[in-house]
């Protein structure tokens, strides 16, 4: 089995080496990752300057990937807890098209996941707050707070599983159509 491993941490980043270490139990693992952290970048794409890649060794030879100078899980024990998962979901199968977001909590030493929920994705927005400043000469700028906030969600939800200690799956499609709005639109 050939797998893409990639994240938005980075290529250097504790996870991403702990998930290869797992992954490489499964079959052939292809990394391209960030150069840099670009978690919280949302939707960005570069688009005014070009996409620089480089092949680097990451953590003295555990693997050599592509770091992508460009916009868009610790700990071994998630890792391992997340492989897990992969391999349910293989047993499972995974169709062309389809792609498996897999959550792990946040778990340490002898902690473990309360299980494995197949659930559906929280499609509430986190808020992130923005704090109002100025710089010496007086000139107002905005300073986010890094503290990502995430109301009230759904029970049946990734996020409200997760929050309760568990390891989440979530089959996601390529196809966003609305196919219930298409359906009533059409011919109209």
């Amino acid at each position: 089995m050939l797998i893409l491993l990639t994240n938005d941490d980075g290529i250097h980043a504790p996870g991403i080496v702990a998930m290869y270490r797992e992954l490489v139990k499964l079959g052939e693992v292809h990394v391209v990752a960030p150069e840099t952290v670009q978690s919280a970048t949302g939707h960005g794409i570069t688009i005014s300057t070009p996409m620089l890649t480089n092949r680097v060794k990451v953590q003295d030879d555990v693997f050599t990937g592509i770091a992508v100078d460009g916009r868009p899980v610790d700990y071994a024990l998630g890792a391992k807890l997340a492989r897990e998962a992969i391999e349910q979901v293989l047993k499972l199968g995974v169709r062309g098209g389809q792609v498996v977001s897999i959550n792990v909590p946040a778990v340490h030493g002898s902690q473990q996941a309360r299980g494995v929920k197949f659930c559906r994705q929280c499609t509430r927005p986190y808020v992130d707050e923005y704090e109002e400043r100025s710089s010496p000469r007086g000139q107002k700028y905005y300073w986010n707070s890094s503290v990502f906030t995430l109301g009230q969600s759904e029970d049946d939800t990734d996020v409200a599983y997760l929050r309760e200690g568990y390891i989440t799956v979530t089959p996601l499609q390529f196809d966003l159509t609305d196919n219930a709005a298409l359906s009533r639109w059409a011919g109209k």
